[in-house]
């Protein structure tokens, strides 16, 4: 098996980073550290993938934006249209602006989606990729990397790897939530979590232990569910919750789209969400302070984020490097009629 740009790494003891700006000319990287790497280089035989090194030299002036398409509740996507859309909102002012095109692309998880992600880049169809909901083991961050293409991500990593992102501060986040609701004096929380394998899950299920840790209350397995993004897998991962035999007082959900699922659901059984049952979102798409009852959830400022992104990846193409590689959103919660103090429900079944 030929030598990857993740050998060389090794070798000369940088980043794959590093790696990729000796290969390209970057300016940035210190004499000694490119001495270390060429010959590393040398010394491994590695031969660089050329439609990487075209791709860098010949500019087209577009960037590539893949966007899994979701299938099903439990498929690794984005949270909800509307929050996409103004992502997309914000890439595309900012790329008009600077004179640049956003080819977006949508491909079911799996071997479609690394194809397409293959063919663009094989074909030089774009200098650079966003990365939208990066992954535990997400493959792309090392197909990118190995061949020498920038990337700038919506999402971090799950350990050290290193690369530009812009991300909320998942964890902060639901302790914000999880601290709101503990206030409230809830204690038996349920916690709809988001498709297994994205980093953010790991994130938001680590501030939401965290706070359960901090006031002393026991951690119930059966109040965690996996869930999605969607009405249905909110709405069904609440109707699970509901059915346990002490079912929870409050529900946090992975999105607005999830949440409001799961309002209808509760609402179903007769309850009163903010009264009977409290009910906490993720990312106030705008219908979220108009629903019945208005939503308690975590701003995200997605047309921002959308715009930020595009301008590293800019900056990236340009420069070789970003003023601020890593960006990390302080999260705001808007309270609002669809939490309120712990009540007792009677659950009709």
């Amino acid at each position: 098996m030929p030598p990857t740009i993740h050998d060389v790494a090794r070798r000369a003891g940088v980043s794959v980073g590093t790696v990729s700006h000796v290969l390209n000319g970057s300016a940035t990287v210190r004499e000694t550290t490119r001495e270390r790497v060429l010959q590393a280089i040398r010394e491994l035989d590695y031969q660089p993938d050329a439609a990487a090194r075209t791709l860098r030299q010949r500019r087209t002036g577009t960037l590539g934006l893949v966007r899994t398409i979701q299938s099903g509740p439990h498929v690794l996507a984005e949270a909800s249209d509307h929050v996409f859309l103004e992502f997309l909102g914000g890439a595309q002012e900012v790329a008009a602006q600077e004179g640049v095109g956003i080819l977006l692309w949508g491909a079911p998880p799996g071997p479609e989606e690394e194809e397409v992600y293959r063919r663009l880049v094989r074909g030089r169809r774009v200098d650079g990729f966003i990365l939208l909901g990066t992954r535990v083991d997400d493959w792309r961050v090392r197909y990118l990397e190995e061949q020498g293409v920038p990337f700038v991500a919506f999402g971090r990593a799950a350990d050290s790897v290193s690369f530009p992102y812009v991300d909320v501060d998942g964890e902060q986040a639901l302790r914000l939530i999880t601290e709101h609701l503990v206030y409230l004096g809830h204690r038996r929380i349920g916690y709809i979590e988001p498709p297994a394998g994205l980093t953010c899950a790991l994130h938001r299920r680590s501030g939401f232990l965290e706070v359960l840790r901090r006031h002393g209350i026991p951690l119930d397995g059966r109040l965690i569910v996996q869930g999605g993004f969607t009405w249905e897998a909110g709405e069904r991962a609440m109707r699970d919750l509901l059915y346990l035999p002490d079912p929870p007082t409050a529900v946090i959900a992975p999105n607005d789209v999830a949440a409001m699922g799961a309002i209808a659901a509760a609402q179903a059984r007769g309850l009163k969400v903010g009264r009977d049952i409290s009910v906490v979102g993720f990312d106030d798409i705008p219908l979220a302070a108009y629903w019945q009852p208005p939503l308690t959830t975590v701003h995200q400022p997605a047309r921002w984020i959308g715009a930020e992104v595009t301008r590293m990846l800019l900056a990236l193409l340009s420069n070789g490097a970003v003023p601020r590689k890593q960006v990390l959103v302080s999260p705001e919660l808007r309270v609002r009629q669809s939490t309120g103090p712990v009540n007792q429900p009677t659950v009709s079944i």
